[in-house]
């Protein structure tokens, strides 16, 4: 294990870019290391290693940001049950992470839909609608389907989010997820357009270019495949 990290970390240290880690440091990313190397060199250093359950628990108790990536790269998506999944979830320390986490492992676990449920129901923690949309919207990017019950609570949770006072992140990660969903079919993006349809006449601005940027998603979308 040890000779596997060293290992690892000598490959990181052979792709650093000072520029890209000062750049991170200074937007107040604050990992005790920065490599600053950039996703595709860390995806492509995690193809020389097996997945292994061990070795990404390891990566991710560093605090470290090409470890903690490399863990969701790493982590064998059957050994990743609820209960370790909402303990990553507390330990994110950055929206990279939360997406690296989504993007590359949540969505892919038997346990996706509970971990999701949990986190949109209740009282949450603030960062966890922004996990639950962004796991939702990866298992639909990747033609996988969720319950109609899900579904149902993640629509109707999505205007409550867009119109309170959730980050902008997971602002977006809700967007990221209706865009998933009425990509499906133009009855699902009309469904959609139809419940943020309030954000068009919204005071903000913002709520309001949210709604344009899902109208413009789904004609464009559409029109493409015509």
């Amino acid at each position: 294990m040890n000779e596997t990290l060293r290992d690892i970390r000598t490959q990181l240290r052979l792709n650093m870019n000072g520029v890209i880690s000062s750049s991170m440091r200074e937007k107040g990313m604050n990992y005790r290391l920065i490599f600053g190397v950039p996703l595709p060199e860390i995806k492509l250093i995690a193809t020389r290693y097996r997945q292994d359950a061990e070795l990404a628990q390891a990566l991710w108790n560093e605090d470290i940001r090409e470890f903690k990536i490399l863990a969701t790269l790493l982590m064998p998506e059957q050994e990743m049950n609820l209960a370790l999944a909402q303990q990553w979830a507390k330990e994110i320390p950055y929206p990279e992470i939360a997406s690296a986490c989504c993007s590359f492992l949540f969505y892919k676990t038997t346990c996706a839909e509970e971990l999701i449920a949990s986190f949109i129901t209740g009282q949450p923690e603030p960062k966890q609608p922004a996990i639950a949309y962004l796991t939702a919207g990866q298992i639909l990017l990747h033609k996988k389907s969720l319950t109609p019950q899900l579904l149902g609570l993640l629509k109707k949770q999505a205007l409550t989010i867009m119109n309170g006072t959730a980050d902008w992140n997971t602002k977006q990660a809700v967007i990221f997820f209706l865009k998933q969903y009425g990509r499906i079919s133009p009855c699902n993006s009309q469904e959609i357009l139809s419940i943020v349809e309030p954000l068009k006449e919204a005071e903000s601005p913002e709520l309001q270019e949210f709604y344009n940027d899902l109208a413009f998603e789904f004609e464009y979308y559409f029109q493409k495949k015509e």
